[in-house]
């Protein structure tokens, strides 16, 4: 899906958001998740929809969920997000952090496309320069 959109004005929602979207009944964050998707500012890369479909467990369901989320602005995992994610990884592994190969492409992706990324994993706190979506829970 083509956005109109600046790409600062877009979300990266992680897995663990779409994980519990598609998995909890009345998710806390369902609303927000829909008016992001309806406002055309929600994003998602190609790591995130793998580790999304990876969990399916139909092919119902993983039909089902892949055609919610081809529908979304998709971030393209270019070379510049690679040598980020490069460079973020050695950065980490300087301080004594560690973080595992897809949490580092997503905050590179986030970085590189200057988006905010939407999550409930407390690593991504690890990198300064991320900004975050904070959604208010009705």
């Amino acid at each position: 899906m083509t956005s109109m959109v600046m790409t600062s004005d877009l979300v990266l929602a992680d897995t663990n958001i779409w994980i519990d979207y598609f998995k909890v009944r009345n998710y806390r964050y369902e609303k927000t998740i829909n008016n992001l998707i309806d406002a055309q500012t929600m994003a998602t890369t190609g790591v995130i929809v793998a580790e999304v479909l990876h969990g399916s467990r139909s092919k119902a369901q993983f039909e089902e969920v892949a055609d919610m989320l081809s529908g979304l602005a998709m971030l393209d995992t270019t070379e510049p997000v690679w040598w980020s994610a490069s460079r973020l990884t050695y950065r980490l592994k300087e301080q004594g952090e560690t973080l595992p190969l897809p949490d580092i492409v997503i905050a590179a992706v986030a970085l590189e496309y200057e988006c905010s990324l939407f999550t409930e994993d407390l690593g991504f706190r690890r990198i300064p320069e991320l900004q975050f979506f904070e959604p208010a829970v009705a």
